[in-house]
């Protein structure tokens, strides 16, 4: 709550067509009051797997462009400040589809002892998008007007759609025996296709068995953890997402 008291271009430009305080406060309180009722019914949603977890992601970071396009190009003439009430639910939609599935998404792909590592490191990269949104947004608003820089804004949160991992993996076990239940499923298909070559050539029971004990197996434990790659996706994306909304807001 704290943080999007910061949201700035919306106030501004509603400021400049006349509106009041109270019109001020109303906007935020409708834009985050409805994401507040829809993110239950979005966690319903992706716990039914009704739709795919990172789909619900992406949908929010359409709904975001959209709503930053709709308020650009209403207010290069219009005037009115009631319009962009409505324009302002898709902004409700997007955070109600992306904040919570996003934190789900991650914490699914975390091995389990590294949860406080890979969260801070998570919060960290939106902190950061929130600044550099802070520090660039508000010159573009000078330099470019209002429309442009929502326009910039959609294009930034289309970066996100991009990059955010698709079909998120789900680390429920530690490093290694993530590691040992991959590397038995592969002996096991091995062994399976050994057996079937040996039977063709017409070796007895006894001898199948003979050879496939004298088949090489690997320590599994002994090699070294394997180091996710996808992490940084994470982190990006919330980088390009606070930089969009603090890049608007300022």
């Amino acid at each position: 709550m704290s943080t999007y008291f910061c949201w700035l271009i919306i106030p501004l430009l509603m400021k400049e067509n006349g509106a009041t305080p109270f019109d001020i406060g109303l906007a935020d309180a409708v834009t985050f009051g409805i994401t507040g009722l829809l993110s239950p019914l979005i966690g319903f949603v992706a716990s039914k797997e009704y739709l795919c977890p990172d789909t619900i992601c992406r949908i929010g970071f359409v709904l975001q462009a959209t709503c930053s396009i709709s308020i650009a190009i209403y207010y290069i003439s219009g005037t009115m400040i009631v319009p962009i009430f409505f324009l302002l639910v898709q902004e409700s939609f997007a955070l109600a589809f992306f904040w919570s599935i996003c934190e789900y998404l991650l914490s699914n792909e975390i091995y389990q002892g590294e949860t406080n590592q890979k969260m801070s490191w998570f919060c960290c990269s939106w902190s950061f998008g929130k600044a550099i949104g802070f520090v660039l947004g508000g010159p573009m608003r000078s330099a470019f007007g209002y429309s442009f820089s929502l326009y910039f804004s959609a294009l930034i949160v289309m970066i996100a759609f991009v990059v955010f991992p698709r079909m998120p993996r789900n680390r429920s076990t530690t490093p290694n025996t993530a590691k040992l239940e991959k590397q038995k499923a592969k002996l096991e298909k091995k062994k399976a296709k050994k057996i079937e070559s040996l039977t063709k050539k017409g070796l007895s029971q006894e001898e199948i068995e003979i050879k496939i004990n004298n088949m090489h197996k690997e320590n599994f434990l002994t090699k070294h953890q394997p180091v996710p790659k996808r992490y940084f996706l994470y982190y990006l994306n919330e980088l390009v997402i606070h930089f969009t909304v603090y890049g608007t807001v300022a």
